[in-house]
């Protein structure tokens, strides 16, 4: 009789198996947010520079191509201006927040058809040091929106530059 009791109050390891996979059942399945996108970009972004905020500031168009790869990438960018430019930049992704990405950026950009002091086009006019700070979000596989500042301080310098400049850009980028 006693062998009875101590039997009838100890579960069976079926028992067991089945109050787990109700339990399992009852709980709220939680999905996994898309992994990120890691490869060949296509990007547009405006820019605007901070510290020359006024009646004439200008937003600067700019277009982008990048590759990222796990933490690291690079981004060459044109920007789409009376002196165009050529941006060149390596980035890193320290940690992935779920769909939200913190990353850094170094790199430099050079303009190109500026004039000199005597109007003269020169080919190679201001060349800068550049270092950002920004995030991305990824909406879809294939969207992601993204915001940064850049501080860029000129190396070569020309009258139509400060040799300083605080950029705040806004844009989208497209993974095919």
């Amino acid at each position: 009789m006693w062998l009875f009791l101590v039997c009838a109050a100890v579960p069976t390891a079926h028992a067991q198996e089945m109050e787990q996979s109700a339990d399992a059942a009852e709980a709220p399945q939680v999905s996994d947010p898309t992994p990120w996108r890691q490869g060949l970009g296509v990007g547009v972004r405006g820019e605007v520079d901070v510290l020359r905020l006024g009646p004439t500031t200008e937003l600067i168009p700019a277009v982008s191509v990048s590759y990222t790869w796990q933490k690291l990438g690079g981004v060459a960018t044109v920007l789409v201006q009376r002196a165009p430019g050529l941006r060149a930049e390596g980035q890193f992704h320290p940690i992935t927040l779920g769909q939200v990405r913190p990353y850094a950026r170094l790199g430099a950009t050079a303009f190109f058809g500026e004039k000199d002091a005597q109007g003269a086009p020169t080919f190679l006019g201001s060349v800068s040091g550049r270092a950002a700070l920004g995030v991305d979000m990824q909406l879809t596989p294939h969207l992601t929106v993204f915001a940064d500042m850049a501080y860029e301080h000129f190396l070569t310098r020309n009258e139509l530059y400060r040799p300083q400049s605080v950029l705040f850009s806004l844009g989208v980028a497209l993974f095919p």
